[in-house]
């Protein structure tokens, strides 16, 4: 499967000499959110009514968007 935001080394040298900062890949974050994981800097875990429905949206907005 493919990466949802992959940032190559010379991306991130880029955006750090511009004044921006590092990032990392950001789909492991958004699937443990999905599958009802608490979020970074937050007291609790989202409450999704349909988990398993968002992760296949996401899956399709992945897949379509290469």
């Amino acid at each position: 499967m493919n990466c949802y935001a992959k940032y190559t080394p010379t991306d991130t040298a880029v955006a750090v000499s511009l004044g921006g900062e590092e990032k990392d890949d950001e789909e492991p974050a958004i699937r443990a959110i999905l599958a009802g994981e608490k979020p970074k800097k937050k007291q609790r875990a989202l409450t999704l009514k349909h988990p398993d429905k968002l992760s296949l949206l996401f899956d399709m907005a992945v897949e379509s968007a290469i």
